[in-house]
């Protein structure tokens, strides 16, 4: 995929105009208003080709790595005001004040040289704004008008209709001195850049969080070669060099431990601000900080491949997406501009030839319905929020690989949750021990059972081995373990048997416990050759915010189910704790089952979410609508989901959900202010209230009302970001 940065696109047509042109290359080529990239898949194409194509059309691709180049604008805007305010100073106040103007520039005395200074000023902020007439008119020849083509037709008829009238007034004809429109033109220029300025200030203000996830990135890495610690860049570590990080030191590269102790901050990738032990064959990811200690690091990844480059990635290929609403926003934006130029001719036509008002009034509508209309601030409705939105997201940790899921998220009302690993934490510990042999001691017991659980690598013996908190296990000769069944071994010269019933029946020996189990636990028979000596309870611990969490998505009245390959039994156990429903809960489910459970869900008209983790969550996570992956999941499952939650937190369920309905409601209100604004303008720039009010629209006070229309979209989305950050977006505890 190759992304491209262009100059002049102004407007949602502009972006129509750019993927029309290069959909011959890629059917899937996507503009982005708010970045002004352009992503697109060109392997077979030289992209000298492409460059030529885009500048041929009127966007010149832009080389420079800056998205904004503020000192540039920021000169340009000093520049095009202090020429714009000698004008007006020259124009109005020779109209109110004439004694405060020298007498050799007043128009009364000297209406020559007071419209030549004028004129003079005017092609100052002419030349300034050069590449507004180059962009407009090269986008409308090419039947793709866009912003700059509007203001392009509408400055332009005013200057044509001044110049001939200054053409006139040099031959002495003086009734032109009150019909010309070189301060109007000046002025509407000068708005237009502080619009822009403004506009580009806060455009960029929109992706900062994308850079400030590059800015995290480690520019540089210690490298050991032979013995002599290397600065290189990071792009050049390959998989297998070895890195050495200090103290404070991010870690450049996926990598694993080799050497060294030290405590490490992930809280990047996690959230979690609990440092990290890492020792030798300890995983450590890109970015993440080196709290104390030295570590010599075994690169298991290239830069490109990184966990923090996959994030970035992530994002920005999801802001690069538009939402339904973007894409209709464009579609209108391609008529509506047409539609602003011919309402614009039948006003003129409608005030010049039908109800005989003089040229210079009926040009003034024209200029003010060309100049009011502003498809720019319909374009940036949805993308600037869409921005917003991803970069807060990823500040709280959620991933969202899509863009469609914001638009989703508002909508779910069923969500269904895996058990393992995503209602739990997917590490089985044990829970209780019953004797049922009072000959032997607890502390004898835990011994035995844990140093024969040592042996295996069975989970359910790994809980036994974690219980018993112990380094010094006994010695077991003659160790056996039996498939689906268990384990036996000799300690201290006696046969021991830890497993399911079946082994001590494969050994002939009676443990007469009819009746006598929990239910909804797992559970591990200890014994020897002569009967039971204990029943050890194991269960997967439930994640301290589940309970919660859950709570908290049932009062957003979305229906919460549960599924699992467990027993009936285990899983209802489960259920119960974190409330959810019985009926809503499914159990000795297989993977390709998960997925036919929420297709059913879908049948039905429910929206549905699937949260989970493994590897045979990935069917189900691609069937629903959205799927959250949890960020300690298997790379499948992480592959296959819509949105990934770092923390591996369900809370952050809640919080997606949230920005999912507040980003859309923003959009929504972002497209209402911008096509009620546009009809309300163009209804009074076309001068309708005029014959009864008294009403006309100067084209100076359109000019400012279009700039004011892109910054109002802009505050109103930043205000997305404010609104995100004061409202918690999920409660950590429900009272």
């Amino acid at each position: 995929m190759t992304t491209l940065k262009l100059n002049n696109i102004k407007c949602a047509s502009c972006v129509e105009h750019v993927e029309s042109e290069l959909s011959k290359f890629d059917k899937n080529v996507n503009v982005n208003f708010a970045t002004k990239k352009v992503s697109l898949d060109i392997k077979d194409t030289n992209i000298k080709d492409i460059e030529k194509i885009l500048s041929s059309i009127g966007y010149p691709v832009n080389h420079n790595d800056e998205n904004f180049d503020e000192d540039k604008s920021k000169k340009t805007l000093i520049y095009v005001s202090i020429f714009g305010i000698l004008i007006l100073y020259i124009s109005m106040i020779d109209m109110v004040f004439p004694a405060l103007l020298p007498e050799m520039i007043q128009s009364e005395i000297n209406p020559i040289i007071n419209i030549s200074t004028q004129v003079v000023l005017t092609m100052f902020i002419l030349a300034l704004t050069f590449s507004i007439y180059l962009a407009g008119f090269k986008n409308l020849f090419s039947g793709h008008p866009s912003m700059y083509s509007l203001i392009s037709l509408g400055t332009s008829s005013a200057l044509a209709y001044s110049f001939f009238g200054y053409y006139n007034i040099l031959m002495g004809n003086m009734s032109y001195v009150g019909n010309i429109y070189f301060e109007t033109v000046a002025i509407i220029l000068v708005l237009v850049v502080v619009g822009a300025y403004i506009e580009e200030k806060m455009r960029h203000q929109t992706s900062r969080a994308i850079e400030k996830l590059l800015d995290m990135k480690p520019k540089e890495a210690l490298m050991l070669i032979g013995s002599k610690e290397v600065s290189v860049p990071v792009g050049k570590l390959l998989i297998g060099d070895t890195i050495i990080v200090k103290a404070g030191m991010s870690i450049p590269a996926d990598g694993e431990v080799i050497d060294g102790f030290s405590v490490i901050d992930e809280s990047m990738i996690t959230g979690e601000s609990i440092g990290v032990e890492k020792t030798i064959g300890d995983k450590v990811v890109s970015s993440s900080i080196n709290q104390n200690g030295v570590l010599k690091i075994k690169v298991l990844k290239l830069d490109k491949d990184s966990t923090i480059n996959q994030i970035i990635d992530m994002v920005q290929q999801a802001s690069s997406q538009k939402a339904k609403m973007s894409r209709l926003a464009d579609i209108f934006s391609k008529y509506f501009v047409w539609s602003v130029i011919g309402v614009s001719l039948f006003a003129f036509i409608v005030w010049y030839f039908i109800v005989g008002s003089s040229f210079a009034f009926s040009l003034y509508i024209l200029i003010a319905i060309l100049v009011i209309a502003c498809p720019c601030a319909i374009g940036l409705a949805a993308p600037v929020s869409i921005m917003v939105a991803l970069g807060y997201a990823t500040k709280k940790h959620i991933l969202v690989k899509n863009v469609q899921s914001l638009e989703m998220m508002s909508k779910i009302d069923s969500i269904v949750l895996d058990k393992t690993g995503t209602i739990t934490k997917g590490s089985p510990v044990v829970v209780e021990t019953i004797s049922k042999d009072t000959t032997h001691k607890d502390i004898d017991i835990q011994a035995i059972s844990s140093s024969l659980a040592n042996k295996s690598t069975h989970p359910l013996s790994q809980a036994i081995v974690k219980s018993a908190n112990s380094e010094n296990f006994l010695e077991v000769e003659n160790f056996k373990e039996t498939q689906g069944k268990g384990i036996s071994g000799i300690i201290n010269n006696k046969m021991y048997h830890l497993g399911n019933k079946k082994l001590f029946e494969q050994n002939k020996i009676n443990i007469n416990t009819e009746n006598s189990y929990k239910t909804g636990m797992s559970y591990i028979l200890f014994g020897d050759d002569s009967g039971l000596i204990s029943i050890i309870y194991i269960q997967d611990e439930v994640k301290e915010t589940s309970y919660e969490a859950i709570l908290q998505i049932q009062h957003q009245g979305i229906n919460v189910y549960m599924m699992s390959g467990d027993t009936k039994e285990i899983s209802l156990n489960i259920a119960s704790d974190v409330n959810i429903k019985k009926e809503n809960v499914f159990s000795n489910v297989l993977p390709q089952e998960k997925a036919e459970l929420i297709q059913e869900l879908l049948n039905k008209g429910k929206k549905v979410a699937f949260v989970g983790d493994g590897i045979n969550d990935s069917i189900a996570l691609s069937t629903a609508n959205i799927g959250f992956a949890i960020g300690a999941g298997s790379d499948i499952a992480i592959e296959s989901s819509d949105i990934v939650l770092t923390r591996s937190s369900l809370l952050d369920i809640i919080s997606a959900i949230k920005i999912g309905k507040k980003t859309i409601a923003n959009i929504k209100q972002n497209l209402f202010f911008a096509v009620i604004y546009n009809l309300i303008g163009i209804i009074i720039a076309s001068g309708l209230l005029y014959p009864f009010f008294g009403i006309l629209l100067s084209p100076m006070i359109a000019a400012l009302a279009m700039s004011l229309s892109s910054i109002s979209v802009l505050s109103n989305a930043l205000r997305l970001k404010v609104s995100l950050s004061r409202e918690p977006l999920a409660i950590q505890k429900v009272l």
